[in-house]
């Protein structure tokens, strides 16, 4: 088995993988058609690319009926059928030559790390959307530990933070959290005010009177 050649994992050109993806991995099934065995893409996926089998473990959530780890968040919380569409979008950027070579338990982590981005984004954006394909493939190099070609490191870190969808739909909670805390605040102060005037103009009627 060589060693993976990171001078081909351009960004650029995984993404015109992904959009070239046969419509058999993506397409809605026909009446009468079986279903595409995810478990077993992802299973020859392992044997090509790393000369070895994927554990139970990583498979069972591609399996149909498949148990899920309740602990992960994201996979857990992802609908089948979307991680069943994202695993096979994955399998065949995967597949591309330059990741011949990744170690076995490497690419179950990474394709396991890319599904949490299904808690925010639907997985038929990762084809239709050419910010959130750029993001698909620069969050698998990123939990492949390679670098894309051409790019510093940092500079791949930051473009990564800038597609980010889990990070920005994060900082938008943290935001509007932080603006009801402000507005409640603002509220509290607000009857804390008006509790204390009624009170200074009880006392003054009573000293009046």
């Amino acid at each position: 088995m060589r060693t993976t050649d990171t001078s081909t994992l351009s960004v650029e050109r995984l993404c015109r993988r992904i959009g070239a993806i046969p419509s058999v991995f993506v397409e809605e099934l026909r009446d009468g058609q079986a279903p595409l065995a995810t478990h077993a893409i992802l299973h020859d996926l392992l044997l090509v690319q790393c000369d070895t089998a994927p554990t139970t473990a990583f498979l069972a959530p591609f399996r149909k009926g498949g148990a899920v780890k309740k602990a992960k968040k994201g996979a857990a919380e992802s609908a089948p059928t979307q991680r069943y569409f994202l695993a096979r979008v994955l399998a065949w950027l995967l597949m591309d030559d330059g990741f011949r070579g990744v170690p076995a338990e490497r690419l179950e982590h990474a394709i396991g790390e890319a599904m949490r981005v299904l808690e925010v984004v639907a997985a038929r954006q990762f084809l239709d959307d050419t910010d959130r394909r750029e993001e698909l493939v620069r969050l698998v190099l990123r939990h492949l530990d390679l670098s894309p070609e051409g790019e510093a490191a940092a500079d791949a870190e930051d473009r990564l933070s800038s597609l980010d969808s889990v990070r920005r739909v994060r900082l938008l909670q943290e935001a509007r959290a932080a603006e009801d805390a402000r507005r409640k605040r603002e509220a509290e102060l607000a009857a804390e005010l008006a509790k204390k005037q009624a009170e200074e103009q009880a006392a003054r009627y009573d000293r009046e009177y």
